[in-house]
């Protein structure tokens, strides 16, 4: 088989998004393998690139992510939850590097914090197969982030004074999280609040649930929509798996003499989905 001869418009492409697309991203658009690719930037006198390899900076996963006016605070976060990156000195400084594989094995695991669905397919190469249905969850669950306008306040304190919307409906109709939501009813200072659903107990075949939705990904507001429950009792739900000794709510508020103190409760990061599954399915194994 012949050598594959460069196109104009592949060499223009190629010189176009040279130092703003990862190697493996240009090579996947191309149709090309990164050595390839690598070749005729060299010859194209393109100059070095920073993710030259498998790795990526940690700016550009981050500006792929659609998280580049949130740069600190989004890696802050991701590498407080195990994001693993190593350094890279140049002579402009230092960089923050993330290998691509790595990166995608630790987004896995970590779907409720990474949203995929702000990020074109094949930005970073050929992607993992769980990708496409994570983008796909997340993509539908969209809300909006941009500043609260007047009619919007306007809107959400008339629906709050009507008393007929649970958090989970103003989300729907304001476009808006339920956390969102709520903060937004706190800074206004209006005295009304949502209305409440009548508190109902869980099952274990809704527990299970949750679980699996949180582990494809899906946001509080959708989880609760399909259980029939708001998000935030669904995340409240989440954080109670996680820390059972707080269930119950004598125990939270004061200890008798000679009773064992708490621990410290988990965050809503110290286990992924999955592990909880496993440990639910281990509990029901053992009754």
């Amino acid at each position: 088989m012949g050598i594959k001869r460069w196109t104009q418009e592949e060499i223009e492409y190629l010189e176009s998004r040279w130092g703003e697309l990862s190697v493996p991203g240009i090579a996947q658009r191309l149709g090309r393998s990164v050595e390839a690719v690598l070749i005729k930037a060299n010859r194209l006198g393109l100059g070095g690139h920073l993710s030259g390899g498998t790795k990526i900076t940690l700016s550009r996963l981050c500006k792929a992510l659609g998280k580049a006016g949130y740069y600190h605070s989004a890696t802050t976060r991701w590498i407080s939850l195990g994001l693993p990156v190593s350094y890279r000195k140049t002579v402009r400084g230092r960089h923050i590097m993330i290998d691509i594989d790595d990166f995608w094995e630790w987004a896995e695991k970590n779907k409720d914090v990474v949203n995929l669905s702000l990020m074109p397919e094949g930005a970073l190469g050929r992607e993992p197969g769980w990708v496409k249905e994570a983008r796909r969850a997340r993509f539908s669950e969209q809300r909006k982030t941009s500043p609260w306008t007047k009619d919007e306040d306007a809107k959400l304190i008339h629906m709050l004074e009507s008393g007929r919307y649970t958090y989970g409906e103003l989300s729907e109709r304001l476009m808006r999280s339920e956390g969102a939501i709520k903060r937004r009813i706190s800074k206004l200072g209006t005295p009304c609040r949502a209305r409440r659903k009548p508190a109902k107990k869980w099952t274990a075949e809704e527990t299970e649930q949750l679980l699996k939705l949180r582990s494809a990904g899906h946001s509080w507001e959708e989880i609760g929509r399909r259980l029939g429950r708001s998000g935030m009792a669904v995340r409240g739900k989440y954080e109670l798996i996680l820390n059972p000794e707080y269930a119950n709510p004598y125990r939270r508020k004061t200890e008798s003499p000679g009773e064992k103190e708490l621990p410290a409760r988990r965050s809503i990061h110290a286990k992924t989905p999955e592990e909880l599954l496993n440990e639910l399915k281990e509990q029901e194994e053992e009754k």
